[in-house]
Order: C-alpha cells, then sequence, then structure tokens
C-alpha cells in the first residue's frame, strides 16, 4: 500500500460518497425518531417523562463517549473495517428492539447503538477526509451528508407515525434502519477504500514542507496541509520563500511573524506532530526539537 491517500478506481468515489450519506440518514432516522417514540414507551412500559428522557439522553452520550474514546479505531483498524464493525453492530442492535420487554433493556439497545454509531460516524468522516480532494469539495460533500442527516431527520418520525396509526409498533422503525444497515454493509464490503497506512506501522516519522510568498491563497496552504496530512506527514515546516536570483520567481508577499503563528496554530490543528513555521524557517530548521 502507498503512504498516500487514493482511490483506486474513479466508480469508488460516488459509491464511497453515498455510502456516507445513507450512514447518517440512517443516524438521523433513529435519533430524531425518539421524540416520537418517548409517548409509546411511556404507555407501554408505566415510566414518566424523566425516565423517558434517558431515550434521549442515552445514545447521544453514547456516541459522544465513542467520538472521544474510540476516534483511534479509523486509523488502528482502518477505515473500512471501522465503518463495517460499526454499522454491522448497529444492524444486531437494531433488530433486537422487536424482542426488547423492559425499559431497562430499551435503554441498553438505546447505549449501544449510540456506540454503534459513534464507531461507523468516526470511520465516515475521516473517509471523507481521505476521497476529499480539495477542501472546496471537503466543504460540498459536508453540506450534503448535512443535508442528508436533516431528510433522516424528517423520514425517521414520519415512518413511526406511520406505523402507528397503523396499528404497528414503534420497534419496526429499528428493523427498518437495521435492514438498511445491511444494505449498507454490502456495499461496504464490496467498495475498494483509499490505500492507506499509518507512518508509525513502519517505524519511521514524515518531515515535509513548503514555502509561502509566491501567491497562494489561504485556501491553498489549508488544502496543502491537508493533503500532507492525508499522507501520514507528522512534522511541518513552513518558511518564507525568498528570490535567489532576478531570473527567479518574485516574492509576491513578505508574511508577517504574526501571520506564521497563525498558520503554525491551523497545523497543530490539523494534526501534525511538531510546526516549525517563521520567515527563516527551512527544511531541517530545529529538526531536533521535534524529538523532544
Amino acid at each position: 500500500m502507498n503512504s498516500n491517500s487514493q482511490l483506486t478506481g474513479g466508480p469508488n468515489l460516488t459509491i464511497l460518497k453515498w455510502l456516507t450519506f445513507l450512514m447518517f440518514m440512517m443516524f438521523a432516522m433513529t435519533t430524531d425518531a425518539v421524540g416520537v417514540i418517548i409517548p409509546e414507551v411511556m404507555k407501554q412500559f408505566q415510566v414518566g417523562m424523566t425516565a423517558a428522557g434517558l431515550m434521549h439522553y442515552t445514545p447521544m452520550i453514547a456516541i459522544a463517549l465513542a467520538g472521544v474514546l474510540l476516534g483511534f479505531l479509523a486509523d488502528k483498524l482502518g477505515r473500512k473495517v471501522t465503518i463495517i464493525l460499526g454499522l454491522a453492530m448497529f444492524a444486531v442492535n437494531s433488530y433486537l428492539y422487536i424482542v426488547a420487554n423492559t425499559f431497562g433493556m430499551i435503554l441498553c439497545l438505546m447505549a449501544i447503538g449510540g456506540l454503534s454509531i459513534g464507531v461507523f460516524k468516526t470511520g465516515a468522516l475521516a473517509l471523507i477526509g481521505d476521497i476529499s480532494k480539495s477542501m472546496r469539495e471537503h466543504t460540498s460533500t459536508m453540506n450534503t451528508v448535512e443535508g442528508f442527516f436533516a431528510v433522516g431527520a424528517i423520514i425517521g418520525p414520519f415512518i413511526v407515525t406511520y406505523f402507528l396509526t397503523r396499528g404497528t409498533a414503534w420497534q419496526w422503525l429499528y428493523v427498518v434502519a437495521g435492514t438498511l444497515c445491511v444494505i449498507l454493509v454490502s456495499m461496504a464490503l464490496l467498495v475498494d477504500y483509499p490505500k492507506t497506512i499509518r507512518t508509525t506501522e513502519r517505524g519511521i516519522l514524515i518531515k515535509s514542507g513548503f514555502m509561502v510568498g509566491l501567491g497562494e491563497t489561504t485556501q491553498q496552504i489549508y488544502a496543502t496541509m491537508r493533503d500532507l496530512k492525508a499522507a501520514y506527514v507528522d512534522f511541518l515546516t513552513i518558511g518564507q520563500y525568498l528570490q535567489p536570483t532576478r531570473s527567479h520567481v518574485e516574492v509576491k508577499k513578505y508574511y508577517t511573524p504574526g501571520e506564521f503563528g497563525a498558520l503554525k496554530n491551523v497545523a497543530l490543528r490539523v494534526g501534525f506532530t511538531h510546526v516549525e513555521s517563521g520567515p527563516l524557517v527551512r527544511s531541517s530548521y530545529h529538526a531536533q526539537d521535534a524529538f523532544r
């Protein structure tokens, strides 16, 4: 495998995007339908509003914990395995709602469902970064994800309401979601993913750098940072371009120390382990500091 992230085939990009869109739609289908489900659970299990309100908090807490504590899975196991693991967990968990006969079991399933969402969501967000070729494409993809999330937030409550008016139990929403999960798992198994490898698995650290002052835009700088990080670069240097001779490209802009400091902060947020950013920085500037 290559250290850079790349797609093995053009058509896979579309499939991977649709896989991501549908995952977030299904996520919203179940979480946003809880408001319609709660009154039915209160009647079915004779619980009060305070207890029933746990159906809102439990999955969200589980999603948050999964994001914080299991975020490493996308890099450790890979995007594909992480997504399939989360979807498979969610599918099995969803089908179990049919046999849930106590309020405690419902809450347990809500917690496991939230954990599962957190797992495949981690893989999906990392995947979006892999398949986005620019900051603009990344923004466009995330906007579409939000759109599908909104669609799921509408569909979920509608399905529950439709089932209830037909005398069908609300639990069948989760059967629908579980079946959609099975379809998504099949998609995830068949499609090719960007081939990536962590540099730490090879026992080495990778350093790269670039010069500014050639007329680049801020968005181009940020896109370069993201591309370097996607290639698992650990150390980054950013320096000021200086015109060696009159026959070379002229300097378009001299960056201030404050602007270099701002670029360093952005680079650290992107995820680089060590960043040197300043007017006099060159490729091996203070290289020893990166290992302290």
